[in-house]
């Protein structure tokens, strides 16, 4: 992969500290050839054969591109953590538990660690 060109995001954001980080750890310095704001441009450039984008597995889950070839990081990264804020005079209401089960529900099938119980 170390000639590969690679459409990532830019640096700071979640996806671009994972992918730095193994290229990193594999010694590999790939081309860079674009830094896109977003992961929907990245993944449409990869998906048209201009390079490789690294993007969350749930963005993946959603998307309705079928043409590209996925690589798993699963082991490579920790998954996304899932989290629902509430205002402290709101946590015992029975609204509050409603949303956060069905939360707890629609996460359960993705790749995402959930915060707290």
């Amino acid at each position: 992969m170390k000639d590969v060109p690679f459409i990532l995001l830019p640096q700071g954001s979640y996806q671009r500290r994972i992918a730095d980080t193994i290229f990193e750890k594999y010694e590999i310095h790939p081309p860079v050839i674009l830094e896109s704001r977003t992961v929907e441009l990245a993944t449409e450039l990869a998906a048209l054969g201009e390079g490789c984008a690294v993007c969350g597995e749930t963005y993946l889950y959603f998307s309705k591109m079928k043409n590209l070839d996925v690589l798993s990081l699963e082991k490579e990264a920790e998954p996304y953590r899932f989290g629902v804020a509430v205002l402290p005079e709101n946590k015992d209401s029975k609204a509050a538990q409603v949303f956060i089960d069905f939360c707890k529900e629609i996460v359960k099938p993705l790749p995402f660690s959930i915060v707290g119980d």
